[in-house]
């Protein structure tokens, strides 16, 4: 479909100014009239031919002879009429006395459907809007990244602006353009202007923002949703084989078109695994990455496909070497509760008796099997058939044969559990306080627990292994090697190392003196105090590794953006605000370009040129 043009149309100002039109008339009647002239006695009229063709011409009504001095003076009364007038036509300039800029600084704003990218044509917006402001006119710049930033303050400089704009980079983040508004609204209040939000408006909800007392303009920029994008990337030990790493990626097609190319599996940059991609127009897909061992570094996955936004073509994840975990096991005798702990390679297991019990040493984890001290042990706690602790609620009798009704299926503990087809001949009838996790429940009593405090964590669960058939079910090694990952923070220890793009990296470090710095993705190298725990480190808005140097000791975490949102690509012409209020989107900053200043400058070569040819007429 041919691109439809806007023909340019002139305005004016001032109406009024047409007035001067009436001099045309006057001007016209003045070379009519004819001339009182004095007699003079000459010996001979033969040097006199031209004044006798002037008296002619000065005879009323008689038509008028070419004369260039009419027209130029015709021309320049034109001109000085359009010229008060004040002229103007539509253009992506302004009159403005105060302009504040929002800019997108998101990852979508790097989209290359609109050439170079949609964050450089909303720079080229910007700009425009810079160019137009009046001569005592004041601009201000806002960057909506993840938080929003003024750039710089309300200033008069044009030339301040335009560098700032120019400087201006997206980033790999979301933008939080609804606290952008709000910053850019609080600052014009007490002053006449205008907000001009330049953005692509992709997935951006202002529906409960109110700015009905600013004047607001959205300026959009995008063409096309055509993206695709990995979503997710999960890295865990297989379940069913503890020595075993297994990489979960999800993919998305946001375009209407199928998309080829290939899902590349990388290892400290090593390529591990190729896997080709074929996805349908407005579809998602999802890859199992496996049988590569239990490594530690740093794994990439890259989808090679050309599309407007590679940022979301990458993601990162960081693999650490498995500690041992020590785990004490009171109990009298279950076998499989002992087999299912020593699945888990990284578990080095303790046994003992409970008339044994306490024995000497430090433990990671300490399993009750129909066992519960007085005192409970501080530290990380499993217990299975034992009386309540009061931390977790009470106790009525037994229950028979309770069926179950449903399990958290989100929590990490259950994370692959399928208990559907699992019986209870006996349970606890128990009451568990406000606050306490029912990981699985019957239709009459809770069956497992999970709490945790500042002090440890701990599994409950309600009934007696050899009373079920949960043991001879797939699921409960599964169930043992989770609750054992959560019990012993090694869940958290594995995404220790990754954060989403804009959201601080927190750590402690083991002194308070000890010198950091941090290399970002980017080859920055940036110095950081440890003086304050724990460190806070915000200069993560790249996607990428970034490397920690901590005194002698080096370790390294990761930034994705895997946001679905963000990588949604298309663009909105309309944003709705409160009370059903909507920002109606245009290509360009539609305001005024007055041209009086070029219709002076031409008056005044006009009346030069009718000077000129009036000196020729006389002397020559």
């Amino acid at each position: 479909m041919p691109e439809i043009i806007t023909p340019l149309v002139m305005n004016i100002i001032n109406p009024f100014g047409l007035l001067f039109l009436a001099f045309i008339p006057l001007i016209i009647l003045l070379y009519l009239l004819k001339l009182r002239r004095k007699p003079v006695v000459v010996p001979s009229i033969m040097l006199w031919q031209r004044t006798l063709r002037e008296l002619e011409a000065n005879t009323p009504f008689q038509r008028l002879r070419k004369n260039m001095l009419l027209w130029l003076q015709i021309l320049i009364v034109l001109l000085l009429a359009l010229t008060l007038a004040r002229p103007f036509f539509k253009s992506e300039a302004l009159n403005l006395q105060t302009a504040v800029l929002v800019i997108d600084a998101s990852a979508s704003m790097q989209a290359t459907d609109v050439p170079p990218s949609r964050f450089e044509a909303a720079k080229t917006k910007a700009e425009a809007v810079i160019s137009g402001l009046g001569d005592a006119g004041q601009g201000l710049i806002i960057i909506a990244g993840r938080t929003p930033q003024v750039v710089l303050n309300f200033t008069q400089d044009k030339q301040r602006l335009r560098t700032a704009i120019q400087e201006l980079q997206p980033t790999d983040t979301r933008a939080d353009l609804r606290a952008a508004m709000i910053l850019a609204s609080s600052l014009l209040t007490a002053r006449q202007g205008k907000i001009y939000m330049i953005s692509d408006g992709a997935q951006v909800d202002l529906s409960d923002l109110q700015l009905d007392a600013v004047d607001v303009e959205f300026v959009a920029v995008g063409k096309s949703p055509d993206n695709l994008a990995i979503t997710a990337l999960d890295v865990r030990k297989n379940p069913l084989n503890p020595l075993e790493v297994q990489a979960f990626v999800s993919i998305r097609n946001y375009g209407a078109e199928t998309v080829e190319g290939n899902l590349e599996f990388y290892l400290e940059q090593q390529l591990v695994d190729v896997r080709p991609v074929q996805l349908r127009g407005r579809s998602a897909t999802a890859h199992l990455f496996e049988n590569f061992g239990l490594p530690a570094g740093l794994v990439t996955v890259k989808l090679d496909v050309a599309d407007p936004l590679p940022v979301d073509n990458v993601a990162y994840t960081v693999l650490t070497a498995p500690r041992p975990i020590q785990i004490l096991l009171v109990s009298a005798d279950d076998y499989f509760l002992e087999r299912a702990l020593n699945l888990n390679p990284q578990v080095k297991l303790f046994r003992t008796s409970p008339a044994d019990y306490p024995p000497h040493g430090d433990y990671d984890l300490t399993v009750f099997d129909g066992y519960r001290p007085e005192p409970l042990p501080a530290g990380n706690l499993l217990l299975i058939n034992t009386p309540v602790p009061p931390e977790l609620g009470t106790e009525t009798g037994q229950v028979k044969n309770p069926p179950i009704l449903d399990w958290q299926r989100s929590h990490p503990v259950m994370r692959f559990v399928d208990l559907e087809d699992v019986q209870w001949a006996h349970a606890r009838h128990l009451h568990p306080k406000p606050g306490v996790r029912i990981l699985a429940e019957s239709t009459t009593t809770p069956l497992i627990l999970a709490h945790e405090n500042m002090e440890h964590r701990l599994i409950y669960l309600g009934f007696d292994l050899l009373d079920s058939n949960l043991p001879l079910r797939a699921s409960f090694p599964i169930f043992v090697t989770n609750a054992v990952q959560w019990l012993t923070y090694a869940d958290e220890a594995e995404s220790a190392f990754h954060i989403r793009t804009g959201e601080p990296y927190i750590w402690r470090t083991t002194s308070q003196t000890i010198p950091l710095s941090i290399t970002t993705p980017t080859g920055e190298h940036i110095k950081v105090s440890s003086a304050f725990q724990p460190v806070r480190f915000t200069q993560t808005s790249r996607v990428g590794a970034y490397q920690v140097q901590m005194g002698d000791s080096t370790f390294q975490f990761v930034a994705n953006l895997l946001d679905e949102q963000e990588s949604n690509l298309q663009p909105q012409t309309e944003l709705l605000l409160s009370n059903q209020h909507s920002l109606k989107g245009g290509s360009q900053v539609n305001v005024n370009r007055e041209v009086w200043r070029l219709l002076a400058l031409l008056v005044v070569a006009l009346m030069l040129v009718e000077w000129w040819v009036y000196h020729r007429r006389i002397y020559v």
